[in-house]
């Protein structure tokens, strides 16, 4: 397996393949669909659910369903589920008090946009914390600061996708975080959660009155750099040595 002989060579491959695969699966994507409003969107969305299928698919292939975090069973350390607890209950109570501004009478941008973001969300997770993080982490299972070093590997990767130089910082730091959320509970899917809600949230203005244009763009600036720094600091504390996954043996 690539991810044993070389790892941050096969890192990097897979991390930086994100963008043709995806460019690629985008302007199909775009050749098929009728013309509308939404059809750069929707191609996102169906883009990436193909990515989700990828992704899943050379998981199970190699037998790395664990490896990358999608059964294991979560582990209730540092309070983390509480945050995430109150992460979601947040969100609805913000997603709550905006509905009387968001114009129903037009509601297909927002289904669009909840498809495409959601599918977003769960496509990068599968990709950079399952596949990128979950191969270094079974590389460097016996290096000191493994996790670390796996962390700022694949969240490094995550941000360079993103191409713009201050969407490369900003994701990097919250690529920092997610890995931080999945290191700590032992499962991949509360950073999917975290990853859906914050592109749900990050959306919601464009859907609603033009007052709240932009709060939660501006409440975001400062958290995620924040969560990214704390996450960081807290794997060169302690290496998580006692939170490692616990990798099935590799059959292919």
């Amino acid at each position: 397996m690539a991810f044993r002989r070389w790892p941050v060579a096969a890192a990097v491959v897979f991390g930086l393949a994100w963008l043709p695969l995806t460019i690629v699966l985008h302007r199909l994507a775009r050749a098929v669909l009728p013309a509308s409003d939404y059809e750069t969107r929707l191609a996102d969305g169906i883009e990436q659910t193909i990515m989700t299928a990828v992704a899943l698919a050379l998981l199970v292939k190699i037998g790395w369903l664990r490896t990358a975090w999608l059964t294991t069973r979560p582990a209730l350390v540092g309070g983390l589920w509480g945050l995430l607890g109150l992460t979601v209950a947040g969100a609805i109570v913000v997603i709550l008090a905006a509905l009387p501004l968001v114009d129903f009478g037009n509601v297909t941008p927002a289904v669009v946009s909840a498809f495409n973001f959601t599918a977003v969300g769960v496509a990068e997770e599968l990709w950079f914390r399952g596949l990128v993080m979950g191969g270094l982490l079974l590389a460097w299972r016996e290096v000191r600061f493994g996790p670390l070093f796996a962390t700022v590997l694949s969240a490094g990767l995550f941000g360079l996708i993103h191409l713009d130089p201050y969407l490369i910082v900003f994701a990097g730091l919250f690529g920092l975080g997610l890995s931080h959320l999945v290191l700590t509970t032992n499962t991949i899917w509360g950073a999917v959660a975290v990853h859906v809600l914050f592109n749900l949230l990050h959306d919601l203005p464009s859907t609603t009155a033009s007052a709240t244009d932009g709060w939660f763009f501006t409440v975001s600036l400062a958290f995620i750099p924040l969560a990214g720094l704390v996450a960081l600091a807290n794997l060169a504390r302690d290496g998580l040595t006692a939170h490692e996954p616990r990798p099935e043996p590799v059959t292919a």
